[in-house]
């Protein structure tokens, strides 16, 4: 038999607890959580590296109330990262809403029922089936959970006799025996390859860094002197404008003018260059431009990592680069090749609810997003959510905001006119 709730919230990540907050700030206690893992921010602490952090001030994540001033001026480590978001669990009292080891395996749809939403999965640790049926169905499951793998890698990997493995599966340098993987590829960039290639190089690897199109990146005490500047009211300036909008790069355009770091690109050849689009437009746009928090910078300077361009496919003994037709020998191969949403693993006709253009301003890579109104909000059918797959100017500190909002707007379509958000429709323009 179905269970009933009004709203059903699939995943336990910042997105999802957000809005599970803020329904449970407004008093509203009809709502399911549901998170595959045994732990609040379960992804962090099983499908993150160790030595990953994040890259913005925790402050700037809160929601509209405060939290614990241990970590205001702190970059999470990932150890961090569940520990917050349980404080953040039980400061809204929102814990005995949330079913662990809870693993969606269909969402369905029915338009002639009060309750149109199925959700269908097993309970890991009894394997027992179980579905709820809902008014209201958020889906905060992050754009990137499912490790990608490039179709001519996927196609070559296997012939590698030794190490081959995804970042995802990856912990630190313990994964690899220095005694018999002492040379280290990683194919990709962005912040999970340099994070990663810095701590095997200080742990004594050889790291080749390969990657397509070069590696963006600023320094950490240039990010932080920016940071310091930001408080969670200069974020609500400018959260009210989604990327979605169709005057984005114009306010875009005016935020740059309050932007003025530097950021690097490297090459194949490491050659220092400064983009052309200005840096506020770089890290929006592209998503993909690390910080470095360690001394990353000073490795390439160093030539301590080695830099090569594309990969063209795996051998048994290493890879062969596009550049070079000879096999060059590797000791093993960490895949930092990125992360899909992978919607289509469980939610039917999931292609309906995505579109390949979705944000105009976006790497095609990143363009397959759901379709909504820019804050969360699905297009095609309005009592369906993503939050956490939008975004704006303030980049991954909206998904704090976005996902309150998003338990606002269900609330005013429960409660009606009796109910007056905090985050008003007069804050987007």
């Amino acid at each position: 038999m179905a269970l009933k709730k009004s709203v059903v919230i699939i995943g336990g990540g910042w997105s999802g607890i957000g809005v599970a907050g803020s329904l449970a700030y407004n008093n509203f206690d009809d709502y399911i959580l549901l998170e595959q893992t045994d732990s609040i921010g379960g992804f962090w602490k099983y499908h993150t590296y160790d030595s990953v952090r994040m890259h913005d001030l925790s402050r700037l994540y809160k929601t509209p109330h405060d939290l614990s001033e241990k970590y205001k001026d702190h970059f999470l480590l990932q150890s961090e990262v569940p520990i917050y978001l349980q404080q953040y669990a039980d400061y809204y009292e929102i814990s005995n809403h949330i079913l662990f080891g809870f693993k969606v395996t269909r969402i369905s749809h029915q338009d002639d029922e009060e309750f149109c939403w199925t959700v269908t999965g097993i309970n890991v640790g009894e394997n027992i089936e179980r579905t709820y049926i809902c008014k209201y169905l958020c889906i905060a499951t992050s754009y990137c959970r499912v490790p990608i793998i490039p179709e001519n890698i996927k196609k070559s990997m296997n012939r590698f006799k030794t190490k081959i493995i995804h970042s995802a599966d990856y912990k630190n340098p313990s994964n690899f025996d220095i005694s018999k993987h002492r040379k280290i590829l990683i194919i990709g960039g962005g912040h999970s390859s340099s994070e990663i290639s810095t701590e095997l190089t200080d742990a004594g690897f050889h790291v080749t860094i390969a990657h397509r199109s070069g590696q963006y990146f600023m320094r950490q005490q240039d990010w932080t002197s920016y940071l310091s500047n930001q408080t969670i009211e200069k974020s609500l300036q400018y959260w009210g404008y989604s990327m979605a909008d169709e005057n984005f790069k114009e306010i875009l355009e005016a935020f740059n003018e309050q932007f003025s770091e530097k950021i690097y690109h490297i090459n194949d050849e490491i050659h220092w260059t400064i983009p052309i689009l200005r840096p506020a437009s770089f890290i929006i746009l592209h998503k993909k431009t690390f910080i470095d928090d360690m001394h990353f910078f000073d490795l390439l300077q160093n030539k301590s990592i080695e830099i090569k361009g594309s990969v063209r496919e795996i051998t048994e003994e290493g890879v062969i680069f596009e550049k070079n037709s000879e096999i060059q020998q590797f000791d093993g191969i960490i895949l930092c090749t990125g992360f899909s949403h992978g919607l289509e693993q469980f939610l039917d006709d999931s292609n309906q609810y995505l579109s390949n253009h979705r944000y105009h301003y976006l790497p095609p890579e990143k363009s397959s997003l759901p379709i909504t109104d820019g804050r969360c909000k699905s297009i095609i059918k309005n009592n369906l959510y993503f939050p956490g797959f939008d975004y704006g100017i303030n980049q991954r500190v909206d998904f704090a905001l976005y996902s309150w909002y998003v338990g606002e707007r269900i609330l005013s379509d429960i409660i009606g006119n009796d109910f007056t958000p905090e985050l008003s429709p007069s804050k987007f323009k």
